[in-house]
């Protein structure tokens, strides 16, 4: 568990799973400039724009921006520049030096190695001092300081969140500030965002207590009850249960039993009626069906004729065959003499 505190300055623990997921997310959210080490910790454009605890020496500035010089370059007159500086300098047409006026040549500038080195020495403090962090380190350590510093600001790493905050406030704003921590439904006990919760309770959640919508006498009942409830609320509106009879009584569950009571002659009249029309509709298929089962006999000698009329025209067609035969037989043996 890890330690927070709440508005009333009492003490939270976090699971260290919620906080495991803090320090995954800060591996990118940490950092105000691009992921990349070198490239996060050195300025866009011009030279570093750190508080430094002691004025730097004229000798550390750049003669183009005045800033601490950022990957310095040194002119073949003596003049040093940021890496940035001189390039926009190279790029002008006939480019000078702007503070003697000599020639500038692309081939004759070079990296000061030495200056470089003596400027990463320099203190500087902390990039969050503004957020109260006092801290005074050497320019090469800004950023490992920034990776571990409790007042950098740093997006909430539950991702869908886009509040900002200062490192140490992170087990405070995941306990209860931020909108989108995981949090418990306190009546089916499911997991899910904070954003989500309200939603779940009108929508889905199952041991979420709701009202009869028929307005019974019950003050509530479980949603995961409500359909068993229906099929037993006095309220709710049902039709009577012979209406395939032909009863057409329609009212509320609880006066569905009077209606049966009142009503149980009439409903033995209409069983009694449609069982009449079923059998008379049954007689009415057993006399189309033996209708049908005369013409059978019928049909059924039919179909012995055909059949013997056709093994008749087969006896036909193979005696046919063996004279056709014979007679090739014949004018083969006339042909050959």
């Amino acid at each position: 568990m890890s330690a927070g505190r709440n508005a009333d300055g009492r003490e939270l623990q976090i699971p260290l799973q919620q906080c495991a997921l803090s320090l995954a997310a800060l591996s990118l959210a940490q950092r105000p400039w691009p992921s990349d080490h070198v490239a996060g910790f050195l300025p866009q454009h011009g030279g570093f724009r750190d508080h430094f605890v002691a004025t730097p020496e004229p000798k550390y500035c750049c003669e183009s921006c005045k800033l601490v010089l950022c990957n310095p370059r040194q002119t073949e007159c003596g003049h040093r520049f940021c890496e940035t500086c001189i390039s926009d300098q190279l790029s002008k047409p006939n480019p000078v030096c702007p503070e003697d006026k000599e020639p500038l040549f692309k081939d004759k500038v070079f990296r000061d190695v030495c200056c470089h080195r003596e400027i990463m020495a320099l203190r500087v403090y902390c990039r969050s001092e503004k957020n109260g962090c006092k801290e005074q380190i050497s320019l090469q350590q800004v950023m490992d300081h920034l990776n571990v510093c409790p007042y950098f600001e740093v997006p909430c790493p539950l991702g869908k969140c886009k509040e900002k905050m200062m490192r140490k406030d992170i087990p405070e704003h995941l306990s209860w500030k931020c909108k989108h921590r995981e949090t418990t439904c306190e009546f089916c006990m499911q997991k899910m965002a904070m954003t989500e919760l309200q939603k779940h309770k009108d929508t889905v959640c199952p041991s979420f207590p709701v009202a009869c919508p028929n307005h019974c006498t019950f003050p509530s009942i479980l949603r995961s009850k409500l359909t068993s409830h229906q099929h037993e609320c006095p309220k709710a509106h049902v039709t009577c249960s012979f209406i395939r009879f032909g009863c057409n009584f329609k009212g509320l569950n609880q006066d569905m039993r009077d209606h049966e009571s009142s009503f149980a002659s009439e409903h033995l009249r209409l069983m009694a009626t449609r069982n009449t029309t079923l059998e008379a509709k049954v007689e009415d298929v057993k006399g189309e069906l033996l209708e049908r089962y005369k013409v059978l006999p019928g049909l059924s000698s039919r179909l012995s004729e055909t059949l013997s009329h056709y093994e008749e025209m087969r006896e036909k067609n193979r005696q046919l065959d063996q004279k056709l035969n014979t007679m090739q037989v014949k004018v083969h043996f006339c042909v050959i003499i």
